[in-house]
């Protein structure tokens, strides 16, 4: 059986199966490894750092056997291969992955605003009809204690926010919140882009930052994705 093991492995890798062997091949995934991790969340030094472990991990490879390559790349993608997928489908263009290698933690939270807005935007199951009926009264002054409500809120622009019903007036306010043009219809591809692209701006995180930009888009964003049609 040992013998069978090590006529496979010379024919796969033209190594001797060794102790040693074992030992560098762990050593270049392990290298790989590493590779990989500088270049999370990278700013020009780490960049810098990076292309420098490139070069010499480059230098040593190309006199050896491509199975150390190899080695190389697995251990790279054993801690980047599912990230680097879920980015790979995620963006649509250079620019937006040079962003998410540099600001991963706010790649993370805009994918996830994204993901929890189309999730919203489904229809719910409805619901059955309170058992308690209003009476005349009540109703009347729950009615104009709403009204009083949303002039408050009409005055405070700061604390608006779009209404639970389709409008086209909140239509058009998260239209110019993302930056669109408004009194026209927008896909969902367009909504989702114009998100994207003002998000990767005001993200808290960045020092063009805004939490209540961010947050405004947030909203504007799960709204146009329930009402406007795609």
């Amino acid at each position: 059986m040992i013998e069978f093991f090590e006529v496979m492995f010379r024919a796969l890798t033209g190594l001797k199966l060794t102790f040693p062997t074992l030992i560098s091949l762990a050593v270049f995934f392990a290298a790989g490894y590493y590779f990989a991790a500088t270049t999370k969340r990278l700013n020009p030094i780490k960049a810098i750092f990076a292309l420098l472990l490139a070069y010499i991990i480059a230098a040593v490879l190309s006199g050896l056997l491509g199975v150390y390559t190899l080695a190389v790349v697995l251990g790279f993608l054993s801690n980047q291969g599912v990230f680097l997928a879920r980015v790979l489908f995620w963006a649509e263009s250079l620019t937006e992955i040079l962003f998410v290698m540099r600001h991963r933690m706010a790649y993370e939270d805009i994918r996830r605003e994204e993901g929890e807005s189309h999730e919203r935007a489904k229809p719910e199951a409805p619901r059955p009809p309170p058992n308690r009926p209003k009476t005349k009264q009540n109703a009347g002054s729950e009615q104009s204690f709403g009204a009083g409500s949303k002039a408050h809120g009409d005055r405070q622009s700061g604390d608006w926010k779009p209404g639970p019903g389709k409008s086209q007036a909140d239509i058009d306010r998260c239209l110019r919140i993302l930056e669109l043009e408004a009194g026209r219809t927008h896909t969902q591809k367009e909504i989702k882009k114009a998100y994207r692209r003002l998000a990767m701006i005001h993200h808290p995180d960045l020092p063009t930052g805004s939490h209540d930009a961010f947050v405004k888009l947030g909203m504007a964003l799960d709204y146009l994705t329930k009402h406007m049609a795609a």
